[in-house]
């Protein structure tokens, strides 16, 4: 199913059936780690993108810092990065560039991310750029 051509391993989405992306929908139960990996399974589960070892990149949104769903939700986050490495990654990279007028690092701390994350974070790395914009 995984490809080692181009760049990472998938080239295409592993997750269609008959040429049509798989969708899942589960009811909310107030366990979002369960719920997210319900909704996984029903499209075939993790291990049909992830083998043992693999470097996981995720891509949320935090564009600004404000709550959900503007920004990424940091529990949705955690549980994601908890699922992907009981499921065999073996390194998960979060990376993210917020926009010119917020710090990355800002948004994150501002979010919550950062505190939601210090258990499955072993290095944060952070771009310091000065920002050149000028506002008005």
């Amino acid at each position: 199913m995984l490809s080692n051509e181009g760049i990472g391993k998938i080239t295409s989405n592993p997750f269609t059936r008959d040429g049509r992306v798989l969708l899942s929908k589960v009811a909310a139960t107030g366990n979002l780690k369960e719920d997210i990996l319900k909704a996984v399974d029903l499209i075939g589960g993790f291990n049909k993108a992830i083998d043992n070892g693999d470097q996981v990149l995720l891509k949320p949104n935090y564009n600004s810092a404000d709550s959900p769903p503007a920004s990424s939700d940091p529990q949705f986050l955690r549980a994601i990065v908890e699922l992907l490495f009981e499921h065999g990654a073996g390194k998960v990279i979060v990376g993210e560039s917020s926009w010119q007028g917020l710090s990355t690092k800002k948004a994150l701390e501002r979010t919550g991310t950062i505190a939601a994350l210090k258990d499955s974070v072993q290095k944060w790395r952070f771009s310091m750029q000065k920002n050149t914009s000028k506002s008005t």
